[in-house]
């Protein structure tokens, strides 16, 4: 009976000895100089601040703000100063009119194209592109052949239009020209694209002035065939020549004077 009694007592002892060995390891971690000193005896059950083990490692600013290190390359420069990319040939960076373009070119040797994109407010968008060839045949005489298409989106009529032209240019000297052209349009619909002929004499007064004359027949779908003067005074800049068309201002503004005649 005493041996059972003893055997018993010294269990107890060793459970009491065990949890108290238990509680002391979870105070080790704990205690406050461990903390202040950086000495953990058991790292996979604690976390601690990388900046007390690392305090006299020299470590490169860029690491700890990686924003830096991308400003530093080119490619993202541009977008501080842009929200995104935007192509530098958008004619409008407005909200209304955002993503009207126009550009043209060369593609190939003597292969040209053109493309636009023109937002009218309140009606709808037009988007035109063309193509064209232009060829010298010898020292007086050019021909120009090409190609259009035009996508319209409009409140109450969504389509296409397609068109050809063919020009052939005559000049004897770098001042004076001859043009006859024409053009088909299987569709003439808002005359984006339309059928026509006639011919022009142009005629350079300065290296800045010019002026293009001649007439032209073209087909209207409400009136049929209908013939029009052309009158296109020209002005070059740089590279670039601009002529407004306005034969046919003059022939309306003479036509209703000869009518309202007596």
């Amino acid at each position: 009976m005493k041996t059972k009694l003893l055997l018993s007592v010294i269990i107890c002892l060793l459970t009491v000895n065990a949890y108290s060995q238990e509680i002391t390891k979870k105070d080790t971690l704990i205690n406050s100089e461990n903390i202040d000193t950086g000495v953990i005896p058991d790292k996979s059950n604690a976390s601690f601040d990388i900046s007390n083990k690392y305090k006299d490692t020299k470590i490169d600013a860029s690491i700890n703000n990686p924003i830096d290190t991308i400003h530093q390359t080119t490619y993202i420069e541009f977008k501080l100063h842009k929200p995104f990319y935007i192509p530098p040939y958008y004619t409008n960076l407005s909200p209304m009119f955002f993503g009207d373009y126009s550009t043209s070119g060369e593609i190939l040797p003597n292969f040209y194209g053109s493309g636009m994109q023109t937002t009218i407010p309140g009606i709808g968008r037009v988007n035109e592109a063309s193509l064209m060839y232009q060829f010298q045949l010898n020292d007086y005489f050019d021909i120009q052949a090409g190609v259009s298409a035009t996508k319209y989106s409009l409140p109450f009529s969504i389509g296409q239009s397609f068109g050809t032209s063919g020009t052939i240019i005559y000049h004897p000297n770098e001042r004076f020209r001859i043009k006859a052209f024409g053009t088909y349009s299987p569709d003439s619909r808002y005359n984006f694209n339309r059928s026509s002929f006639g011919g022009t004499i142009e005629y350079d007064f300065n290296d800045r002035f010019g002026m293009e004359v001649g007439a032209q027949r073209y087909y209207d779908p409400q009136r049929g065939w209908k013939t029009a003067p052309i009158v296109t005074p020209n002005y070059k800049f740089k590279k670039v020549k601009i002529g407004i068309d306005v034969g046919g201002i003059i022939y309306e503004g003479v036509k209703s004077v000869l009518t309202d005649k007596p």
